[in-house]
Parts: structure tokens; C-alpha cells; sequence
């Protein structure tokens, strides 16, 4: 009888002594894989998906204060000089590509390699990588020709396009396109002070070329995606819908930041930083308070409006009260597809 209880305290002594091995396996288990998800949430939240203006979630510490999720890259694009021009980023997050020293050079991200590279005997005055497919619309000047060509990064193939007379050392200023309406703008300015010309050439599909009755010197100008319509801001900060002023702007001075997928333009006023305009049809469909309107740049894409802050991003075209986080001591320099791209101190080009 003494013999029966022992073993029986021994298997009861057992049994607990397992059911607390289960226990902490499991509970290892279930730790490691919820801790590897939130990792993956947390990862793919920080990514603004520009195609559907998503937004990144933002986080607090227990403090209250904002932190940043992530702060280690994935890749690092390396050799890219800092006083490159024109850094810009593929629709699908394939490549990077930028004007150094009189030649395009084209750039596999994942890769950090150059897979190309486009010269020219004559002075590339700019270049605009398109937002819905790889290829590189960029301009070349001789003399007053200036020639327009094109460069499809997947095929390997450069067109000329054609040729415009433009005045002895203008200069191109801004380059605006639509991909649906096969429409290239570009503003070229000549002359200083009193005696500066401001043109804005089209160029359609038939690549017939018209001059646009603009004298104005232009500070910024966006043409929608899919309808003509080019509204411009002039050097005294009016807003003109080409070719007439936007009706209740006439007294209103504003800065010009760009439009979305949709065809929204948002537009800042100058009276009141606060408050951002955004209008449809020429019209005012809504309007954005903003609690800080100090933000270092704006940088727009055709698909989204963002406003960059020393520390975060705000996608006008999304939910404002939504930041994209990032340490204070990188630099924002573009988006493309589901990534953001920054330089770090050492110069490099790292992006989550």
C-alpha cells in the first residue's frame, strides 16, 4: 500500500513537471511567431504604397512621444554621387536613375548595379523618368535645337523624337507629362530680369507642336493624368488653370504642390499655411488643416502629395493624421513603388 501511493506521487510529481514544460514551449512558440508578424506588419506598414496613396500607421512610445518603427534598411545603393540631379525612382521600385556629368545613368536597386548608361555629344539639359512604365523621356540642346528622345529601360531602346527651335541659351525649367493623353509640356526660359521669355511647348502623339500663350515666368506647373488640363503657378503666386485664372483665386496667393492618382491638385495657401486647398474640376472639393505647416519640401509623383518634416511624412492624398516615420539624421529623396528612398550620412542610398 505505501509502495502504491509513491508511485502514484511520483507519476502526479511527473505529470506537473511536464504539463509546465508544455506550458513554456508553448508559450515560446506562440512568442517567436507573433514576434516574427508584428516585425512583418510593422515592416510593411512603414512602406507607402504610392498606387493606392496608402498611409503608414504611426507609433508611440509609453512616453507619448512618436518613435520609429524601423531604422535598419534592407539594401544600400552605393556610388551615387551627392550632387547628382534629378534622382528619381522606377514606378516598380526596379530602378534608380539620375544626370551626372552629362550622362543618364540607370541603376538596378536590388542589385546596386549600373546596368546603363546614356551620353550624348551634345548637353543633356534633363531628363523625366515616366511613373507608369520604365521609360526615361530626356532632352538634349545644341545651339537653339532642342531635341527630345526617349530611352525604354527593359528593351535597351533609345527614339529621337523631334526637334524644337527654341532661343539661344534657354534653359528647361519644367517638364510635365501625361502617359494617357500622350502629352509632353515644357517650360523653357530665356533671358534674365526684364528681358526673361517663358514658353511652354506641347507636344502631342503626332508630335505636331504648339506654343502655348503663357508669358508668365512659371514657378511650378502640373498636367492631370487624365484629362488636359495644365494649372500653373505664376512668379506672383496666382494660380491659373491654362489659359484663365482658377475662379475665387484671383485675390488669393498660393504655392502649387502637385496633383494625385485621381486628378485632386492640392494647393497651399500663402495667406494662411495651414490650410491646404484641394480641388477637382477647378474647384474647391475640400480643404486640409494642417497642425505644422513648417515642413522642409514637398515632393509629388502623379499619384500622390507628400510634404516632408525633419522626422516624418504626410501624404496629403491619404489620411494626414497618418506619419511615415524615419530617423532625423537621414534625408528623404523619393518613392518608388512600395519603397521609400533616403541618404544617410555616409552618402549612400538606403530605402525600407
Amino acid at each position: 500500500m505505501i509502495k502504491l501511493h509513491k508511485k502514484l506521487k511520483i507519476r502526479l510529481i511527473l505529470t506537473g513537471v511536464y504539463l509546465i514544460l508544455a506550458a513554456v514551449i508553448s508559450i515560446s512558440v506562440i512568442a517567436a511567431i507573433n514576434n516574427s508578424i508584428v516585425i512583418h506588419i510593422v515592416k510593411n506598414n512603414f512602406i507607402a504604397q504610392t498606387n493606392n496613396a496608402t498611409n503608414i500607421e504611426n507609433t508611440t512610445e509609453s512616453s507619448g512621444k512618436p518613435s520609429v518603427t524601423v531604422n535598419l534598411p534592407e539594401i544600400k545603393l552605393t556610388s551615387i554621387p551627392d550632387d547628382a540631379i534629378n534622382l528619381s525612382f522606377s514606378f516598380d521600385g526596379k530602378y534608380c536613375v539620375y544626370l551626372y556629368n552629362n550622362s543618364i545613368y540607370i541603376k538596378d536597386i536590388n542589385a546596386d548595379k549600373t546596368v546603363n548608361q546614356i551620353s550624348d555629344n551634345t548637353v543633356i539639359a534633363n531628363f523625366t523618368l515616366m511613373n507608369d512604365r520604365n521609360r526615361i523621356i530626356y532632352f538634349t540642346i545644341k545651339d537653339t535645337s532642342l531635341n527630345i528622345n526617349t530611352f525604354d529601360i527593359e528593351n535597351n531602346i533609345g527614339t529621337f523624337q523631334k526637334t524644337i527651335n527654341i532661343p539661344a541659351g534657354a534653359i528647361i525649367k519644367y517638364v510635365e507629362y501625361s502617359s494617357s493623353l500622350n502629352q509632353i509640356l515644357i517650360n523653357v526660359e530665356s533671358g534674365k530680369g526684364t528681358n526673361l521669355i517663358s514658353r511652354i511647348y506641347r507636344i502631342n502623339l503626332m508630335k505636331a507642336i504648339y506654343t502655348l500663350g503663357i508669358s508668365s515666368e512659371i514657378n511650378k506647373m502640373v498636367l492631370l493624368n487624365d484629362t488636359y488640363c495644365l494649372y500653373f503657378e505664376d512668379k506672383n503666386n496666382n494660380l491659373y488653370c491654362y489659359p484663365e485664372p482658377v475662379t475665387g483665386f484671383n485675390k488669393k496667393k498660393i504655392h502649387l504642390l502637385g496633383n494625385d492618382l485621381n486628378d485632386n491638385v492640392y494647393v497651399q495657401s500663402l495667406e494662411n499655411k495651414n490650410i491646404i486647398y484641394v480641388l477637382k474640376n477647378k474647384k474647391i472639393e475640400k480643404t486640409i488643416n494642417l497642425t505644422d505647416p513648417s515642413y522642409t519640401g514637398a515632393y509629388s509623383n502623379k499619384l500622390g502629395v507628400y510634404l516632408i518634416y525633419k522626422n516624418y511624412i504626410l501624404n496629403l492624398a491619404g489620411d494626414i493624421n497618418k506619419k511615415m516615420l524615419f530617423d532625423k539624421d537621414l534625408k528623404f529623396t523619393g518613392i518608388g513603388g512600395d519603397k521609400i528612398f533616403f541618404r544617410d550620412t555616409k552618402d549612400n542610398i538606403i530605402f525600407y
